[in-house]
């Protein structure tokens, strides 16, 4: 059920309606104080489940300066919040007549009630009757059980009755329950639900038939819930399924399926498939761990899901190849399996501590404190399993297999010791890597389906994890829980274990040689060290980041990655290379030391061959006296004069061990090899190589296009573009004249027939050419981005011939002219009508055109604006929104803020932009500081 949410929307004559959610009032307060003008704007309060579409919001404007409320909000409001007694205009909100209400004082003004009515209200029973008699009529017109919450929102949001500002939800519920009980049958009006909804008694005027008959009389608490939502046959429920709360899907689906199965007399599969649950029927087949030989034939049939073979007879399927009276007993019979499991695994479910917690009701009053927070459904799903030992549940689930499955799991999980790969299982048992990755997939994804064990990994480690200021090492943990005893010296086993049946929600990382347990990822982890050592070497050269602010940066990193426990770590990553001017709290980071960078070149200095980067940090490490990772090592030996040897081998120049009269010999015949070519040609190092080695093979054993490069570097007459490319000297080209793509861009689309993504371009043009994955695609003449990262041909695939495009642009032109700001490539469509080409489309053709600006942002405007669309980015309105900032935020108002000032949904978190521009991040209170 969506949550109760607390809106604040303003109306101006000439500008869009801004409407925005808040926690508490005082945001309100503070929202409306800070506006500029704000006599020119008038603003409404509203509590509902849905944002306040106003279709006649003018009628608002007649009350400029001024504070409103619907109904709604009103009679939710504190008792000191004073409002009219009377409505003072309606609107239409929601396909209904609402009235709106004046506040009276509180907002920077004190009006008189100057209204047709007193203000003073208590509960009420108006012209449409009672108030139990209210919601019953709303209940018989829904047909279905509904939370006492959604029938208040109901009627204050059609203002059907009045209540006092002190519970008002509590009163409803005092109402309902008086006409709830069963000692006052006469008076019964109400039924309810398990999960404490209300519905009325006498909704459904259906007969009740079918197998919801038979469950009235074989299982009377599922025929209550089914009956309490409307359900008194096979139609009703097929036509509220996706209304049922998800546990009574389930049972419901399984209930139906057993009810059936009982009438059905023959072993056919169309009967037995048409009353499978509704989510197994939809489940893609790929999820079911069909046998190999039955999924192929579906899949060459065309089928998806069991959902598809609706229409499909017994008949027609045993005309299909491959498809025998075995494969149909095979498949009735796995049928039944997969039903015995999820029934068992849903009795369990049901019978466990879990469940109460599941379906435990929200009791939170939500009006007098403004407390829109409903409960989470996903708190905690089983508690079973955890009196038998981790190892014990796994090494049963391995027994119940065969030999040869077993054993394959065994090699991938390291259950001896080594983890093998696929293709070495795969070489062991004569098959194809993939065949050993399918083994794999099928049989955890049945210890999965079936077992328990699996989903107490992940809550035994996220208790662990909950609240913990220190890293949860691998070897440590069987000591915070028994549970995962008997793994002394298997730890590659264990982790291999953890990572895979919790199904990549907990990971193992190594950080200085120790292996960590954890929400985050390797690569994650290993991308935050690196944005933060770019952070820490900017802010460096400022000289404005005090040593507690850095410590609350990398709080505030942790926390958004979801690794609390590893700030004490982190910290220690950075403390050793921080250089600042004093020991306080305060004193100003200055520099980041190179000692690390030092260390690294001294090894390739003592070094006696070239060496693996992986060595060179070992090596690094012993020198520095501390741990020098692999990636600081890695980037830090081209700065210090490294070369390139062999892949991720580096040393320095000295180790080309080729004569220095061959080297100039070999150097010159490149040298005239380029010249003898055109002016412009670039050269990728493997084709000067191949050319050099057909004219002089007995150089084969002794070169390769790493050492070549090596002697190129002297050559005054050709001139390295980086990127393995070189070229003349005399053509005067730069590395940022490397190679002109467009042409080889434009063929691969044409050689395509259609448009590609631009990893696909790259992957096709990394045959010819060898291409950088970093490579940015640029449009040419004839090549357009049609969407993000999508690539076509205009004469191909932009719709519309030029003369229509034309005439697109200049609506777009005039637009711009009339509104005098820019618009953004989501805006399109309203522009131009859901007929024309796509908005990254549009705006790609319009930069082509001298008369418009297109900024990187996907901001439009005009050419004579500048390089200004008249429109903030993302970044420029975290700028603006932090050079204005009066007071700490929290992530929440912020976004909506920048909402504001782009015009534009944030669909992601700004936190990081936020971390670039300076602002500090508060963990304890959650808030983020200029």
């Amino acid at each position: 059920m969506a949550s109760l949410k607390l809106y604040f929307a303003l109306y101006h004559e000439i500008e869009a309606p801004k409407i925005s959610v808040y926690r508490d009032l005082i945001s309100i307060h503070e929202a409306w104080k800070a506006l500029n003008g704000s006599e020119s704007y008038t603003g409404l309060i509203h509590v509902g489940f849905v944002r306040p579409n106003i279709v006649d919001a003018d009628k608002l404007l007649a009350f400029k300066g001024k504070v409103l409320s619907t109904a709604a909000a009103k009679w939710a409001l504190p008792s000191n919040y004073q409002s009219s007694g009377g409505s003072i205009v309606e609107v239409s909100l929601s396909n209904n007549k609402v009235p709106i209400y004046l506040m009276l004082d509180g907002f920077g003004y004190l009006e008189h009630d100057c209204s047709s009515k007193g203000a003073d209200c208590t509960v009420v029973e108006d012209n449409v009757g009672s108030l139990h008699s209210t919601a019953l009529n709303y209940l018989n017109e829904m047909k279905s059980a509904k939370s006492k919450e959604d029938i208040f929102a109901y009627i204050v949001e059609n203002n059907l009755a009045s209540f006092p500002v002190n519970k008002p939800v509590t009163v409803l519920e005092n109402e309902l329950e008086k006409y709830c009980q069963t000692s006052l049958a006469e008076k019964q009006l109400f039924g309810k639900t398990t999960e404490g909804k209300y519905y009325s008694v006498n909704a459904f005027t259906g007969e009740v038939s079918g197998w919801v008959r038979l469950a009235k009389v074989n299982d009377v608490k599922l025929f209550d819930d089914l009956y309490s939502h409307g359900v008194y046959d096979d139609v009703s429920y097929i036509n509220r399924y996706s209304q049922l709360p998800a546990t009574l899907k389930e049972t419901s689906g399984i209930g139906r399926f057993n009810l059936l199965k009982a009438e059905i007399s023959s072993t056919e599969l169309m009967p037995l498939i048409a009353i499978l649950p509704f989510s197994l029927l939809e489940k893609p087949l790929e999820e079911l761990n069909l046998p190999v030989r039955l999924f192929n034939v579906f899949n060459v049939n065309g089928f998806t899901s069991l959902n598809d073979l609706k229409d499909i007879t017994d008949k027609t399927m045993l005309s299909w190849p491959n498809f025998g009276r075995k494969s149909a007993r095979d498949l009735y019979s796995l049928l039944l399996e997969i039903i015995s499991r999820k029934q068992s695994k849903l009795d369990a479910f049901l019978n466990s501590d879990a469940s109460q917690n599941f379906h435990k009701p929200i009791t939170a009053e939500p009006f007098g404190k403004m407390d829109f927070t409903a409960q989470s459904n996903n708190e905690f799903k089983y508690n079973l399993a955890s009196n038998i030992p981790l190892k014990e549940h796994f090494t049963q689930a391995l027994s119940l297999l065969k030999d040869r499955e077993k054993e394959i799991i065994e090699l991938r999980m390291g259950f001896h010791g080594h983890i093998l790969t696929l293709e070495e299982v795969g070489t062991k048992f004569g098959v194809t890597r993939e065949r050993i990755r399918q083994i794999q997939k099928k049989h955890v994804a049945r210890i999965i389906d079936t077992e328990y064990w699996d989903d107490c990994i992940y809550f035994k480690i996220d208790k662990l994890l909950t609240n913990r200021t220190e890293p949860l090492y691998m070897e440590l943990l069987e000591t915070e829980d028994d549970w995962f005893a008997g793994y002394i010296g298997k730890f590659k086993h264990l982790a291999a274990i953890i990572e895979t049946f919790t199904e990549g929600k907990l990971s193992i990382i190594n950080v200085n040689g120790a292996n960590i347990i954890g929400r985050i990822r390797q690569e994650a982890w290993d991308n935050l060290i690196f944005q933060l050592r770019i952070n820490l070497i900017e802010k460096s050269k400022e000289g404005t980041w005090t040593l507690s602010e850095i410590k609350t940066t990398l709080k505030s990193a942790v926390t958004e990655n979801n690794c609390t426990e590893l700030y004490f770590l982190l910290f220690d990553h950075f403390e050793s290379a921080m250089i600042f001017n004093g020991i306080e709290n305060n004193s100003k980071l200055i520099a980041i030391g190179k000692s690390r960078e030092s260390a690294v070149l001294a090894v390739l200095q003592q070094a006696e061959a070239p060496l693996h980067f992986t060595e060179i940090a070992k090596r690094a490490s012993k020198i520095f006296g501390k741990e020098v990772d692999v990636r600081t090592a890695h980037n830090s030996v081209a700065s210090v004069g490294g070369r390139l040897f062999s892949r991720g081998t580096y040393g320095l120049k000295h180790f080309n061990t080729l004569p220095n009269d061959l080297c100039e010999q070999i150097k010159i015949v490149c040298e005239n090899l380029l010249l003898k070519n055109e002016l412009l040609k670039q050269w990728h190092i493997t084709e000067i190589l191949n050319s050099l080695l057909n004219n002089f093979p007995s150089l084969s054993n002794k070169l390769d296009h790493y050492i070549l490069n090596i002697i190129l570097e002297d050559s005054s007459k050709i001139t390295y573009l980086n990127k393995n490319v070189w070229t003349r000297s005399d053509s005067n080209q730069t590395p940022k004249d490397r190679i002109d793509m467009a042409d080889a861009f434009t063929r691969i689309l044409e050689d395509a027939g259609t448009p590609l993504k631009g990893n696909e371009i790259k992957r096709r043009l990394e045959k010819l050419r060898g291409v950088h994955e970093h490579l940015q695609i640029q449009g040419t003449a004839r090549m357009i981005q049609i969407g993000p990262d999508y690539w076509g041909l205009i004469d191909r695939d932009v719709p519309g011939t030029k003369d229509d495009n034309k005439r697109l642009l200049d609506v777009i032109f005039a637009h711009l002219n009339k509104q005098q700001i820019g618009i953004h490539a989501s805006e399109v469509e309203a522009i131009l009508g859901t007929k024309s080409p796509n908005g990254y489309t549009v705006l790609n053709l319009a930069q082509r055109d001298s008369r418009f600006y297109l900024a990187k942002s996907l901001l439009l405007g005009l050419a004579e604006w500048g390089e200004d669309t008249r429109r903030l980015n993302t970044s420029q309105a975290v700028r603006k929104l932090l050079h204005e900032m009066v007071r700490p935020m929290s992530i929440n108002e912020i976004n909506l803020k920048v909402e504001e000032l782009t015009g534009l949904e944030v669909d992601y978190t700004v936190s990081g932009k936020l971390i670039s521009e300076g602002a500090i991040y508060d963990p304890i209170h959650r808030l983020w500081y200029k």
